[in-house]
């Protein structure tokens, strides 16, 4: 079985990096994997060295220009099946072509579908998906009137391995960590809406009352988001933390962390909090998207109150009190949400259902295309 999977973005975050692991989870089943990028970025990199076969269509060419070009693509390499991701413009445009030519196309979508700019898309989905799949039970009843299932995220346990105590030692030792802090992981994009400005602010709270915490912030973010968190986290001596760009390498992070922070203000199925648990890095979370079905019983993790009512002071006592063994810790909640992950959450488990519901909806399809 041969698929073309579409990544509109290029990018080492959610909704591609999702998707990259999936086509290579799948081609682990057997499926044929061919990939068709929208921008260049590291997953062009990895999927080329991975030994895909890898197209570009340049994501800021015109609508129809893409259309046509996807349209010989698909003509030009016949697979059996599309798989989309995101809802961003190249996505559609294979959605279109894939109509045309009578090929079904599965839409993975990640974004959060309350937003105005994916609103407005859905009605795409709704004509064009042979099948659509919600990351999270939260995008469902956006979907009315769309043939949709819910599939969320998985994460591979093997990539993902609980560290050693020396795998702690030389990660934090990579970081130039010392006096053994204790260690508060915001991992992912660096905005408002993701509570990274609000997290910053309880940290400076936290710190007055437990001069061991530290904050590490790592993801991308606009330029103005970064400098206000620089502002705060340089002050004082020792600095009260410190900001990474974007790295392919997050085990490192994961494994010397003491907490993974995510107060978020809208989420779908957070890749960052399955990787997390997958480590045994306990989890504080906002109780948004998945959230609630991932962390239910203590399993990972624990709550934080929803954004409504999260304010730095509340924020900072959960700090102080992790910090002062009262929290989440490796030893409990971090075991837990291993064993979590290894039962509900394995990529190769959604792969497996994903490969299976492939080969029915290819259904006919399904025999070699002539030369």
């Amino acid at each position: 079985m041969k698929v073309l999977t579409v990544l509109p973005q290029g990018g080492l975050w959610g909704g591609p990096l999702a998707g990259f692991r999936m086509a290579r989870a799948l081609a682990a089943r057997g499926v044929k994997q061919e990939l068709c990028l929208g921008t260049e970025g590291p997953i062009l990199e990895e999927a080329r060295a991975a030994g895909f076969p890898v197209h570009r269509i340049e994501a800021e060419k015109k609508a129809p220009s893409r259309v046509v070009s996807a349209l010989l693509l698909l003509y030009k390499r016949k697979p059996h099946l599309v798989h989309a991701h995101s809802l961003l413009g190249l996505s559609r445009d294979f959605a279109v072509a894939a109509r045309i030519l009578g090929i079904p196309l599965v839409w993975h979508l990640h974004e959060d579908l309350t937003f105005p700019r994916y609103k407005r898309r859905l009605s795409s989905v709704r004509l064009l998906s042979t099948l659509a799949v919600a990351v999270s039970k939260v995008q469902l009843p956006h979907l009315g009137g769309t043939k949709a299932i819910h599939l969320p995220n998985g994460v591979d346990p093997q990539a993902f391995p609980p560290p050693s105590e020396e795998d702690r030692a030389l990660a934090r030792k990579a970081l130039g960590l010392e006096g053994n802090p204790f260690l508060v992981l915001a991992l992912g994009r660096i905005s408002p809406d993701k509570g990274s400005d609000l997290l910053c602010r309880a940290l400076e709270r936290a710190r007055e009352r437990e001069e061991r915490i530290f904050g590490l912030f790592a993801g991308r973010g606009k330029e103005e988001d970064l400098a206000d968190l620089r502002r705060v986290l340089e002050r004082g001596d020792p600095p009260l933390g410190r900001i990474l760009p974007p790295s392919r390498q997050v085990l490192p992070l994961l494994h010397a962390a003491d907490l993974l922070v995510l107060p978020s203000l809208r989420e779908n199925c957070p890749l960052v909090v399955l990787e997390a648990l997958s480590t045994e890095l306990p989890v504080l979370a906002t109780p948004e998207g998945d959230v609630p079905r991932i962390l239910s019983g203590g399993r990972g993790g624990r709550f934080l109150p929803p954004r409504k009512g999260l304010d730095r002071e509340t924020l900072a006592s959960f700090l102080v009190r992790a910090c002062r063994g009262g929290g989440p810790s490796r030893e409990k909640e971090g075991k837990k949400g291993r064993e979590l992950i290894l039962r509900h959450y394995a990529l190769s488990d959604r792969a497996a259902r994903l490969h299976h519901i492939f080969r029915n909806l290819a259904g006919d399809t399904m025999e070699e295309p002539s030369r």
